[in-house]
């Protein structure tokens, strides 16, 4: 996997070529590209598929400076044009990467044909700001081991029905992210205000929400979905970490919308 200097960040990505337009895959909060890998081959052959770790996950440049939503969109967006992906986009993004979709969205609306947020982090209430806060200075403090038993109970409860050999994947790379880092893109999202890029989506979208997600309960997410004209709302069985609990049925989603 290579990895790209953008004006922002390095970033490590994953480029499958193919015909446009391109499909990019925005990983949550706590993951990286390969939360994907497992939805990658129900989308439609033959699209050029980007995914890249976000700044200050998986193999991207660790920064020590805060960082906000709006940057990481501005880093995809740079990838993406350095590459010369073709477009306009088709764009999925899961929990914190459904708000770095949705900046991506305002940042650059000629860019983005189809939008998708799956269980989508794109607000936080008072009372979790703290929380979040929190969870980053232990993290930083502490470690990933430190976060990870808490964060894991509201994301992947026992009523998630994924197998448990997934489930120890993803708490293996949970582990594996830069604490600091990870921190720091827990305070961008505590900070996230996206009224005005919820409200300005125009392009088809498709909202998720999973049936046994704790940290966005369908209600919560059919809500958002109602404040985007036209959008569709559908409820998968699956947590808040959808790309990892119910793979196959979100790339089946995502085929049928960006086909």
């Amino acid at each position: 996997m290579p990895w790209m200097q953008t004006p922002g960040a390095s970033l490590r990505y994953r480029l499958t070529p193919g015909q446009g337009p391109a499909i990019l895959l925005l990983h949550e909060l706590g993951g990286g590209l390969e939360s994907w890998d497992g939805v990658v081959d129900h989308l439609p052959p033959g699209r050029a598929v980007l995914r890249p770790d976000l700044r200050g996950a998986g193999g991207s440049e660790k920064p020590r400076q805060p960082f906000s939503i709006e940057d990481q969109a501005a880093d995809v967006l740079a990838l993406a044009e350095a590459l010369a992906l073709p477009a306009p986009w088709h764009v999925a993004g899961v929990a914190a990467g459904a708000a770095v979709a949705l900046a991506l969205a305002a940042r650059a609306p000629a860019q983005v044909a189809r939008l998708a947020l799956c269980c989508p982090a794109t607000s936080v209430d008072p009372a979790r700001v703290d929380y979040l806060i929190q969870r980053a200075d232990r993290a930083a403090a502490e470690g990933m081991a430190a976060v990870a038993e808490a964060s894991l109970a509201a994301s992947w409860p026992p009523e998630v029905t994924a197998p448990a050999a997934d489930r120890a994947a993803y708490v293996a790379r949970f582990l594996g992210n830069d604490p600091v880092g990870y921190g720091l893109a827990n305070r961008a999202l505590a900070a996230a205000r996206l009224d005005a890029a919820i409200a300005g989506v125009a392009v088809p979208c498709l909202v998720l929400a999973g049936q046994h997600d704790r940290l966005r309960p369908p209600a919560q997410v059919q809500a958002l979905a109602a404040r985007i004209a036209g959008a569709d709302f559908a409820v998968l069985d699956s947590g808040h970490l959808m790309p990892s609990q119910a793979p196959a049925a979100l790339g089946r989603r995502l085929a049928a919308f960006f086909a």
